[in-house]
């Protein structure tokens, strides 16, 4: 069986034309290269009640429903859990109860292990599955140990899905997952331990593997912002004979580049990927004519960074100085780029602190 896994659609009002065309390209992908079946590893939205201050919910919906309607009509059934966006809290209904009704896709809420199937067709695979919840009596690690109707050793053939926190897992960048008493987390340790043939995680956009060559975080379908620079956008194929990962890159969606500016005033070349955004940053003002053409390109943003012996600088308090205002405004003005003059700032404070007391 082949099984397209894929995690964090974040379907929002901000860019749908950009996600339908990234889920587009998934569901012609899925049909060209045989997949049997599709597991979706939550945060299918980017919010629980799904609309926002850019699309109705109905609009936000009909893309996703759209997409599920698209593997449907080529054979493919789906099974869906919920992740931390898709859900408001605990007892509360989430986000996916608008994909009910759709033949051959199903909505799994609870833990618990599943065969995966393929209608129209005799094949089927054990699984388990970890959906995202907001409780505290019981852990991952105690659902998958104690909450499921055989032991974990029984699992030996299975897939692992889950939506969860890993403890130690990198979250983006060089910043790793921290422990956070009562979170929904489990701990890298445990999961290598699992004697599953696979584990596929949604949650931290970062793809990673975390069980020595047995899988771990699939990364996002799409990037989302500056923040998610490098991270692979896609999906990821698993075949349970040979036990082989293929990781599908799709590009239908913007990808995010920041580019530095030497010099502010001059035009940075033009763009040649329409689906890439840029954001120019510098350390110097850049002439207003430059912002203007740049800023005619909605997917040009530009920024002005603060180097980073400035930031330090700017976080540095010599000690005594708290309690001293000229000291801190002095200090506040010697950081600004360019620098401000501190002596207008200290007279200004005097004359209000005098006021004060008067009254």
């Amino acid at each position: 069986m082949r099984i397209a896994i894929t995690a964090d659609w974040h379907a929002r009002g901000k860019d749908l034309p950009e996600l339908r065309a990234q889920l587009d390209a998934m569901v012609r992908q899925c049909g060209t290269r045989e997949v049997n079946t599709v597991a979706i590893l939550g945060d299918v939205f980017e919010r629980s009640q799904i609309g926002d201050n850019y699309a109705s919910t109905g609009a936000i919906a009909a893309i996703v429903i759209q997409s599920m309607l698209g593997f449907v009509n080529h054979g493919k059934t789906i099974t869906v859990i919920p992740g931390n966006h898709d859900c408001a809290g605990a007892g509360s209904a989430d986000a996916l109860h608008v994909l009910e009704g759709i033949p051959n896709l199903f909505v799994f809420r609870n833990a618990g292990s599943l065969y995966l199937r393929n209608h129209g067709q005799c094949l089927e695979h054990r699984s388990l599955w970890l959906p995202w919840m907001w409780r505290t009596d019981w852990s991952p690690i105690e659902v998958l140990t104690k909450g499921m109707p055989h032991t974990i050793d029984d699992y030996t053939e299975a897939i692992l899905f889950a939506h969860v926190e890993v403890i130690g897992a990198r979250m983006g960048g060089v910043q790793c997952c921290e422990v956070k008493p009562g979170k929904w987390q489990i701990s890298r340790e445990f999961l290598e331990s699992l004697p599953v043939a696979h584990v596929a995680l949604g949650h931290f956009h970062t793809r990673q593997d975390l069980t020595g060559g047995r899988g771990g975080y699939v990364g996002a379908l799409r990037q989302l912002n500056f923040g998610e620079e490098g991270n692979p956008a896609g999906f990821e194929i698993y075949d349970t004979e040979t036990r082989e990962t293929t990781w599908i890159e799709l590009d239908a969606s913007p990808t995010y580049r920041t580019v530095e500016v030497s010099n502010p005033n001059l035009m940075p070349g033009k763009r040649t990927n329409e689906h890439l955004r840029i954001r120019y940053v510098g350390t110097q003002p850049i002439d207003p004519s430059v912002i203007a053409e740049l800023e005619r390109n909605e997917d040009t943003q530009l920024e002005v960074i603060v180097p980073r012996q400035e930031r330090i600088q700017r976080a540095e308090v010599p000690a005594g100085i708290a309690d001293d205002p000229h000291g801190l405004i002095g200090l506040w003005a010697g950081t600004q780029n360019p620098p401000v003059e501190a002596t207008p700032l200290n007279q200004m404070y005097d004359r209000v602190h005098a006021d004060a007391r008067k009254e």
